[in-house]
């Protein structure tokens, strides 16, 4: 009870998935005994897409995480979110191989599925080479435990969409005026720092009010949509692009050496916006 309480403290302080998968990954042993544990959980918005956390290294030590992708079978999933738990021989049966062994080396996999508003959010499990490893009580415990995780999960889940709404535009993704702001304070300190340079970019669209007057609005919305992507794709991976509002955006380009390379980089820049808007929307 006295572990249980402590890794409650754990999961429920951590406001990131990766965090709280950490924690399950690293203590998880103390709780239910096992010789193998895998953690997927669900990635982006394509469903089936899994990024797989496996522990390398000792029980119980805090660092050793190995991540890869995986795919789970939409069958696999929509039978997951149905039961509490399944149990299976992975030598014998099919299922999602979520653990870095060979199924021939495993005699029963205990998966436990954490669902997070009627979504598989993630999936535990837990491997065994002996098939008289799991007993009821353990396997009562598993359970309880998973039931703790989901939790966890569905508080960073919330966490994670407040910041969303809080940081980012709807219609378009982008950073909003929020982001953007502290994205500069950041570019301007670290410009200041290295003796280096930013550059700003505001962008208005002339004549975007017709567009909505003629076309309506759900055509102005994919206009503004195809814009976002449009300067998204012209920009280096660390600078950003930000939506002000209405037909208001804000390029800002980070890192340049001095002010002559701001210079000659918004020049080229700004050529190519130019040029990426001569083609018709």
């Amino acid at each position: 009870l006295t572990t249980l309480a402590d890794i409650d403290r754990l999961i429920l302080s951590s406001l990131k998935v990766e965090g709280i998968v950490r924690i399950v990954l690293a203590r998880m042993q103390e709780i239910v005994p096992h010789d193998l544990i895998g953690v997927a959980v669900a990635e982006g918005e394509q469903p089936g897409n899994y990024r797989l956390y496996t522990r390398c290294g000792a029980a119980g030590a805090a660092e050793g995480m190995e991540v890869r992708t995986l795919s789970i079978a939409s069958q696999d999933g929509r039978a997951l979110v149905r039961t509490p738990y399944r149990l299976f021989s992975p030598r014998r049966e099919a299922g999602p191989h979520l653990l870095t062994v060979p199924r021939e080396e495993l005699a029963l996999a205990l998966l436990l599925p954490l669902v997070v508003k009627g979504e598989l959010a993630a999936v535990i499990c837990l491997g065994y080479r002996s098939r008289d490893s799991l007993g009821r009580e353990l396997l009562a415990r598993a359970r309880d435990f998973a039931n703790r995780v989901t939790v966890a999960l569905t508080n960073a889940s919330a966490e994670e969409e407040l910041y969303q709404l809080a940081h980012y535009d709807t219609l378009t993704g982008l950073p909003n005026r929020l982001l953007l702001r502290d994205r500069l304070q950041q570019a301007i300190a670290g410009a200041a720092r290295q003796q280096g340079a930013a550059a700003l970019f505001f962008i208005d669209l002339d004549r975007y009010k017709y567009v909505n007057d003629s076309l309506g609005h759900l055509s102005g919305d994919a206009l503004l949509r195809e814009v976002a992507r449009r300067l998204h794709q012209l920009v280096r991976a660390g600078d950003s692009v930000a939506r002000l509002g209405g037909d208001e955006f804000i390029l800002l380009l980070e890192d340049l050496r001095d002010l002559k390379e701001a210079v000659a980089a918004s020049t080229r820049q700004a050529r190519d916006i130019l040029d990426a808007f001569q083609h018709p929307f």
